[in-house]
């Protein structure tokens, strides 16, 4: 169930709930968070899933009406939000009966309190989720244009570190956390395997008995490639290194060899942490052991 939208309100601006038994009219939208994240309105008796879904709900809310609110009472079943320059504006939802979700159950709308230039609620995440699809369209949208935007739609102050971090908040969103799939590495190799016998795929981590299992480096070979390297390439290896720009960064090492027609032929791959002789020694050793046999 999600938050419903546009109740109409009484003369005097403030409203309360009817019983949590009436029907809610056809009329009502649910809200999408995959939709609505331009313009939200809250009214009394909408439904709501979780505190959560409020939170980001009343954050649209704020930010689009250009007034800052704080939280004055929360509780495991009642949360109550107010206008941080005065005590007019005024919201509160809490569980229903069959505590099956939420509902607005007082809403006072209005209030004299001027538009802020800057607003709290206004964070990275918020707008990383605004404008996650525009940076999904648009991977390499640049800084300058990507804060001229912001800036000019949302009309307050905003930092730019909110602004730098919300791009990568927004990549995560839509490709995942990075940091995470550092766990799947064993699995994605033994289904590699799966369907290429003899890939070589080798995982190399961290040794602590204190900080957790963290990755270090990986070694990748296809089978169809390096044993055939004496039939299909001429007598030479070339090798080489280059820093990778993602967030964990590290380095992409790799090792090719040249095809009768003088094209790069490749035949291992290597992520590790760092270019030096350690890492090197490391990757040649792997390298030889696989190719080495092929080779004499």
């Amino acid at each position: 169930m999600g938050l419903l939208a546009l109740l109409p309100e009484d003369r005097e601006g403030v409203l309360h709930c009817g019983s949590e038994d009436d029907e809610v009219a056809s009329t009502y939208q649910d809200f999408d968070p995959q939709r609505d994240l331009k313009i939200v309105e809250l009214a009394v008796g909408q439904k709501i899933t979780t505190f959560a879904e409020f939170r980001m709900a009343l954050r649209l809310y704020a930010v689009t009406k250009k007034f800052d609110v704080k939280f004055k009472k929360i509780e495991k079943k009642l949360l109550t939000a107010i206008c941080s320059q005065s005590f007019g504006w005024r919201i509160r939802v809490s569980q229903t009966q069959s505590e099956s979700c939420l509902s607005i159950k007082t809403f006072i709308k209005d209030h004299n309190c001027t538009a802020v230039q800057t607003n709290h609620l206004a964070t990275s995440t918020y707008i990383a989720n605004r404008y996650t699809k525009a940076i999904k369209e648009n991977p390499n949208w640049e800084f300058s244009s990507r804060r001229q935007t912001v800036t000019r739609e949302l009309v307050i102050d905003i930092s730019m570190q909110k602004i730098y971090r919300s791009k990568g908040r927004a990549k995560e969103m839509v490709e995942g956390n990075h940091g995470e799939q550092y766990l799947n590495l064993r699995k994605y190799c033994q289904l590699i395997q799966e369907t290429n016998p003899g890939l070589v795929a080798k995982i190399s981590n961290y040794l602590s008995e204190i900080e957790p299992r963290r990755f270090k480096r990986l070694f990748l070979s296809y089978e169809a490639i390096y044993r055939n390297i004496r039939e299909w390439c001429r007598p030479f290896i070339g090798v080489n290194g280059t820093f990778l720009k993602e967030f964990y960064g590290g380095h992409l090492l790799s090792a090719i060899g040249i095809d009768g027609n003088n094209k790069m032929f490749p035949l291992a791959i290597a992520i590790v942490e760092v270019e030096n002789r350690d890492s090197w020694s490391w990757f040649m050793e792997e390298l030889m052991g696989i190719v080495g046999p092929h080779v004499v």
